[in-house]
């Protein structure tokens, strides 16, 4: 199971980092060509996106920045060996991550793909990441090592669901079963209903090394 979900973890690393850099060049499918998350998406959420460019590119650059560095947290020999980056990171990682999820409930009430649904699921989804940021740092004050790294991993698996978000959309987009507006939240809800599950299972499952 470990080696299941790290191989998962760097795979959807990959799909978000792909996603980041798709955004900042703008990229667009060729003409006609149906590529999720709709031709909608490539035709007018984009120009909405770039109409809040504070909300858009922080939301953006700092999850990039928080998929890429978030993983070296974890790494035993980092916080074995290297204690000062393990807390420096850290501190940037939990700083980011607060103007992660403010930006995504901005961006999920201003400009939603997917209309009221995806707002609420935006919201909860938010809240439920700046609450993991907010319980980790909180711990690691009070020196209980173990529900740090519970709830730093709860952080991090709502950063990867957004990833994996993207891979639900482009396995369900071809069959068209709904409206792309709804596979957007819909996907939403599968991706960061399994990232947490799998988190999780793996903070039952794995013993916390503190």
């Amino acid at each position: 199971m470990r080696k299941f979900i790290q191989t998962g973890a760097v795979f959807l690393t990959v799909v978000g980092l792909t996603s980041v850099l798709g955004h900042l060049f703008h990229f667009k499918p060729p003409e006609g060509a149906l590529w999720p998350p709709g031709p909608d998406w490539y035709n007018s959420q984009l120009d909405r996106y770039r109409a809040h460019p504070f909300f858009s590119y922080t939301h953006i650059l700092l999850g990039g920045f928080f998929l890429l560095f978030a993983p070296i947290q974890f790494f035993p020999f980092v916080r074995a060996k290297a204690l000062y980056l393990h807390r420096f990171l850290g501190r940037l990682l939990v700083a980011g991550g607060l103007l992660i999820g403010l930006s995504g409930l901005g961006l999920g009430t201003l400009i939603p793909f997917g209309g009221t649904s995806e707002t609420i699921v935006a919201v909860v989804a938010s809240f439920l990441f700046l609450l993991s940021l907010s319980k980790a740092f909180y711990y690691i004050r009070a020196k209980k090592i173990g529900l740090h790294r519970k709830w730093m991993i709860r952080a991090y698996a709502l950063g990867l669901g957004v990833a994996l978000m993207r891979v639900f959309d482009s396995l369900l987009f071809p069959f068209q079963i709904v409206r792309d507006q709804d596979l957007f939240w819909i996907t939403l809800i599968l991706g960061w209903g399994l990232s947490l599950s799998v988190a999780e299972l793996w903070i039952r499952r794995v013993p916390i090394k503190t």
